[in-house]
């Protein structure tokens, strides 16, 4: 149910995110307001993708013949790309304190929290393919967002 809301309003918000921020450097428009309202709405998208169910197997005998899943399974399925998307959500947040209020610091707690949350899940994802856990593609979609919003906070950090 939420995924057939998700997805679609992801979609919209990152086109329309991304046509706002263009028209802002081309200097159609000075104003931040709709990028930041935007980068709101991209926050609380990406918290509501962690409350969709994963996808881990296709069909029901695919599930059967793969067998109980391990640990490392557990963590790199379920609970990594649930953390993922919410330590993303956090990083957005930090993004649009820093625009918003750009001479105060408060922005560093955000980008060091959402930062450290995204670079704890990659690693895991990291351990999860050498263990030989097969990723699913809902999850490289998340795995794109913390490697891009990483990058942002890297640059917002120091």
């Amino acid at each position: 149910m939420i995924k057939k809301i998700v997805d679609p309003l992801e979609k919209s918000l990152l086109f329309s995110l991304a046509i706002l921020v263009s028209l802002f450097y081309t200097e159609v428009f000075q104003s931040q307001t709709l990028i930041v309202i935007g980068l709101i709405l991209l926050a609380i998208v990406l918290f509501a993708s962690a409350f969709i169910p994963p996808e881990i197997f296709n069909s029901q005998e695919e599930a059967d013949a793969q067998g109980p899943l391990g640990m490392m399974d557990l963590l790199t399925l379920t609970i990594a790309p649930k953390v993922l998307s919410i330590g993303s959500s956090v990083s957005v947040l930090g993004l649009v304190m820093y625009i918003t209020k750009p001479g105060a610091q408060s922005y560093l707690q955000l980008t060091m929290i959402g930062g450290s949350s995204i670079m704890i899940c990659l690693v895991l994802f990291g351990f999860g393919v050498l263990s030989g856990t097969k990723l699913h593609r809902s999850i490289y979609k998340a795995i794109v967002y913390g490697i891009l919003l990483l990058l942002v906070d890297y640059y917002l950090f120091f």
